[in-house]
């Protein structure tokens, strides 16, 4: 009887458990903003439903010609990952092919997936896991790009990790814990020759880096990190690839420890950063499709640990802390300071008004040309992998190599001129460290800020014009317009002879009414300002003008040549027509007045040239088609172009 009910309680309790499960098919969020299909099982008799059965998970996305499709399929027990999960992530164009069947059209589709292969148990990654990246091509892959697999157990990778891409491939193995150990061998493919570089590692701390080629051992030197962990010793911390280690590695990475005249590793500082960019996507492939976390989008109770590394920590002092963080900001200010003098208008104009302003151009130049090295220098004594460095001996490789000069060589009104200049002192480089580069970058700031301050005082009078500073903004813009656009930097494809023959000419004239507007005296300024402004006005005009009017001399060529066919040679020949004429407008007349135009090139005759050049252009259109003779007779043997603009009754300006 006692086994009787028993019994019935189980069969009572299996019939509630199917009674509370529950599926699901609709739509299903996976991320702000990834929304898609999704079958699952899951136990409605709790307050949050919870995944207990199968799972799978669909999204596609066309995007112009491309479609991103997104699977998930595997299954759950209490909200946990249980065995084997597929997740895929593609890339699709169509085809080249198309097939019907009855009213559906499909066609095979090419491009690009990431799969990914993986086993849970509980949650906690198992077993044999896989990555695979390849293209597709009409439905079928067509080639491998990248290929990685590695054994979990209890969240772990143990063993030995695979990876393979088109120049590299990988064999790497990992202790009981997770860590890295023993040789990790790298094949490269390099010019077509086989080079292994080999890392060698004991329970998550790296021991030695070399390379092999042709028998040969040729070893790395890394540079102020700890390859040797003492028992007793408590500041190691473990740290994986997804955080931090690979930078370490990279920064503390100084070559060969000789000199190595090898072809294949003739760059090798590239080839160790495609070494490192290789082996963390190996190990992360199995957590990352690019910047996408893949496992942890449905549920959070999945646990991965990725491959773990032992590096020594150098914790920071307070002092040390506040010293990094305020070089951060000299250099931020040393920047702005430098950024600030170079793009303010009124340098320019001041320059040629006050002679001390080109001493201050040219220390400011100093302080520009070392401005990218110094940003350098922030950032390698700032870099969050610092902190697991020896930095006594490894700062002094951040040291800059460059001397400040003692004097400044400048000119000012054709005059040259030199100044000696109180330059900071460079740190030796055997003495750099966070103390000497927070001393350097606040003496450079500091010393950038006096320099602002004294340029700001003798700006000042010309501040004194802020009612008309725009306009002579306006004004150094349209010098620097007619100073490119009368140049070979002026790639505009209406540019022509008539423009290369003023190249001199426009440039010499903008140069000086610039000059001349600067030596304006101050209280004039207001009232001559407009006028130069209006003279620009008219060079820029000129520019347009003389851009079309290329093309108005080529409509005169076409329009005085008369095309006829000769029967007896059967090809149509070219002949010019009132030959006179035309010889008198291309010989005389038009390199006449394109002369004069060259020749007064000032404010008031521009726009008359320009006058002059289109009156000869309609001129000889209309005279096309009208009676010459009279013309013609008169522009016999006539070569003075005054002569000639006369008996074409054209008035010059």
């Amino acid at each position: 009887m006692f086994h009787f009910k028993k019994l019935i309680l189980l069969l009572l309790l299996f019939s509630w458990e199917a009674y509370c499960q529950e599926t699901f098919s609709g739509s299903f969020k996976l991320t702000d903003s990834i929304s898609g299909f999704a079958t699952y099982v899951y136990d409605g008799a709790k307050n949050q439903p919870e995944f207990i059965g199968d799972f799978s998970f669909e999204y596609a996305l066309k995007e112009d010609t491309i479609v991103n499709h997104l699977v998930y399929k595997g299954a759950f027990s209490e909200n946990k990952k249980e065995g084997p999960w597929n997740f895929s992530r593609k890339n699709l164009v169509f085809g080249d092919t198309i097939h019907v069947n009855n009213y559906e059209i499909s066609y095979p589709a090419t491009g690009f997936e990431h799969k990914t292969e993986a086993n849970f148990k509980d949650g906690k990654a198992v077993g044999k896991w896989s990555v695979i990246e390849q293209t597709f091509k009409n439905a079928k892959p067509s080639d491998t790009l990248f290929s990685s697999q590695v054994l979990f157990e209890d969240a772990r990778m143990l063993d030995e990790l695979k990876a393979k891409s088109k120049d590299l491939s990988l064999k790497a193995n990992f202790n009981e814990k997770g860590e890295a150990d023993g040789k990790w061998v790298i094949e490269h493919r390099i010019n077509q020759q086989k080079v292994e570089e080999i890392r060698v590692y004991k329970n998550g701390v790296f021991k030695e880096h070399y390379f092999e080629l042709d028998n040969k051992q040729y070893s790395i030197e890394h540079l102020g990190i700890d390859k040797t962990q003492d028992s007793d010793e408590d500041n190691w911390v473990e740290i994986d690839v997804l955080a931090t280690y690979f930078n370490i590695f990279e920064l503390s990475n100084f070559g060969f420890d000789n000199d190595v005249d090898i072809s294949e590793l003739e760059n090798i500082k590239k080839v160790t950063q495609r070494t490192n960019q290789f082996l963390e996507k190996a190990i992360a492939s199995f957590l990352y499709y690019e910047d996408f976390e893949i496992w942890n989008k449905i549920t959070d109770h999945q646990i991965i640990e990725p491959a773990k590394f032992k590096v020594r920590k150098f914790d920071y002092s307070k002092d040390e802390e506040e010293k990094l963080e305020a070089i951060e900001k000299y250099n931020q200010e040393i920047n702005d300071l430098i950024d600030g003098f170079f793009s303010n208008s009124q340098i320019e104009i001041g320059k040629l008004s006050f002679e001390s302003l080109n001493k201050y151009y040219q220390i400011f130049e100093v302080y520009r040309e070392k401005k990218k090295t110094l940003q350098q220098i922030t950032q390698k004594i700032t870099h969050p992998a610092l902190v697991y460095f020896e930095r006594e001996k490894f700062m002094r490789s951040f040291a800059p190599s460059f001397k400040f000069p003692n004097q400044v060589n400048y000119s000012f009104n054709d005059e040259s001129f030199s100044a000696t200049h109180n330059f900071p002192k460079v740190p030796k480089q055997n003495e750099f460290n966070i103390n000497l580069a927070h001393q350097f970058f606040k003496e450079i700031k500091n010393n950038l800020k006096v320099l602002d301050k004294e340029v700001k005082e003798i700006l000042g009078d010309l501040k004194k014009q802020e009612e008309i500073s725009e306009l002579e903004e306006e004004l150094f813009e349209k010098r620097n317009e007619i100073q490119i656009l009368f140049s070979d930097e002026n790639t505009d494809k209406n540019k022509n002879e008539f423009h290369k023959k003023l190249y001199e000419t426009a440039q010499d004239f903008a140069e000086t009414k610039f000059k001349a507007y600067v030596n304006t005296p101050l209280n004039e300024k207001k009232e001559v300002i407009d006028y130069y402004l209006e003279c620009f006005d008219e060079v820029l005009k000129l520019y347009d003008f003389l851009a079309d009017y290329q093309r108005k001399v080529n409509r005169i060529e076409n329009e005085y040549t008369r095309v006829t066919f000769n029967p007896q040679l059967m090809v149509e020949m070219e002949e010019r027509v009132k030959e006179r004429l035309y010889e008198a407008y291309e010989k005389y007349a038009l390199p006449y007045l394109f002369e004069n135009l060259a020749n007064n090139f000032e404010c008031n005759q521009i726009e008359g040239a320009g006058k002059n050049l289109e009156m000869l252009y309609n001129k000889m259109i209309r005279l096309r088609e009208e009676d010459t003779k009279s013309i013609e007779k008169s522009l016999k043997r006539q070569k003075d172009p005054n002569e000639i603009l006369s008996i074409l009754e054209i008035e010059v300006n």
